[in-house]
């Protein structure tokens, strides 16, 4: 699947940056209540949150590491 390869290749370009991005099995005991607490309604959903867990951005299409870096800003 194109977007999971798009989305490890994230996890390994903002790992640099101090940002974790995460895939959860929605299905699984954890991803479910996250699904809930989230309101998670389609899959794939891509939510980038700060360190708050404040929503930032919310969409169904992978964001891109410059996306993510304007919504999140670093913090060392």
């Amino acid at each position: 699947m194109a977007s999971l390869r798009t989305v490890r290749a994230l996890q390994e370009d903002l790992s640099d940056e101090s940002i974790n991005v995460l895939l959860i099995d929605i299905h699984s005991d954890v991803g479910a209540k996250l699904r809930q607490e989230y309101r998670v309604r389609v899959t794939p959903t891509y939510i980038i949150l700060d360190n708050a867990k404040t929503e930032q951005w919310r969409g169904n299409t992978v964001p891109s590491k410059s996306e993510i870096l304007q919504r999140v800003p670093f913090e060392p």
